[in-house]
C-alpha cells in the first residue's frame, strides 16, 4: 500500500499522463456516489476495478485543468 502525504505543497513537478473517471464511484451519470470510506477501503475498491486512487498532485492538476 502506497503512503501518500496529503500535506505536500503544490509543486510544479511534471506528472506522467493519468486518467480520472468522469463521475464519482461507481462512475455512472446520476448514480449515488460511494461515500464514508476509510482510505484503505477506497484503495481496495479501486484495485478491484483495476484502478487506483489519485495522488494529491494528480487531483490538483485535474481540478485546475490545463491550458488549451
Amino acid at each position: 500500500m502506497q503512503k501518500i502525504d496529503w500535506n505536500i505543497p503544490n509543486t510544479k513537478t511534471p506528472l506522467a499522463p493519468f486518467c480520472i473517471d468522469r463521475y464519482e464511484h461507481p462512475n455512472v451519470p446520476g448514480g449515488q456516489p460511494t461515500a464514508c470510506l476509510i482510505y484503505a477501503d477506497a484503495e481496495r475498491l479501486c484495485a478491484a476495478e483495476g484502478k487506483r486512487l489519485c495522488t494529491p498532485q494528480e487531483w490538483e492538476t485535474a481540478c485546475v485543468g490545463t491550458r488549451a
